[in-house]
């Protein structure tokens, strides 16, 4: 059997498109590594910003709790100094077992006030040992009907 240099790594031939193919291989490589560098400097950028915004967003939510804790703190301060209470408690016909309609007006409500309905659904009344804020409130100028269930 002859022996061909067709592909004997001795052959000087053989040896020069191994290096090409190397050569190739190498470039194909360094391009695939520049190309994962570029999109990692992305995903690291997105996920700095992605942290930024989630900072702010928590700061934003912070302030916003804040802010309601102080308004309903406000509020509650507000109600004590007018103070607001219930008057002329009635009760109504019962809607279902155990369940009885009462009404009431709340005294002391300026009528000027701005907040005359979230007074009205903040404002608690005790029935039967209970501590029970209103299921609704109605504003009729000149004063403030409720209506619980209990």
């Amino acid at each position: 059997m002859p022996v061909t240099y067709c592909n004997d790594i001795a052959d000087p031939q053989v040896r020069e498109r191994i290096r090409e193919e190397w050569s190739r291989e190498y470039l194909e490589h360094e391009k695939q590594v520049a190309e994962r560098e570029v999109v990692k400097a992305r995903w690291t950028w997105e996920d700095e910003q992605h942290a930024a915004l989630l900072r702010e967003w928590d700061q934003e939510r912070l302030r916003h709790e804040r802010a309601m804790r102080e308004r309903a703190q406000r509020e509650e301060d507000e109600r004590k100094r007018l103070n607001l209470f219930w008057g002329h408690v009635e009760t109504h016909q019962c809607k279902t077992y155990g369940t009885r309609e009462y009404s009431a007006i709340l005294m002391n409500l300026p009528m000027n006030w701005e907040r005359r309905v979230e007074a009205c659904k903040t404002t608690p009344l005790e029935i039967h040992g209970m501590m029970q804020t209103p299921k609704s409130c109605e504003d009729k100028v000149c004063d403030i009907h409720w209506k619980i269930w209990g």
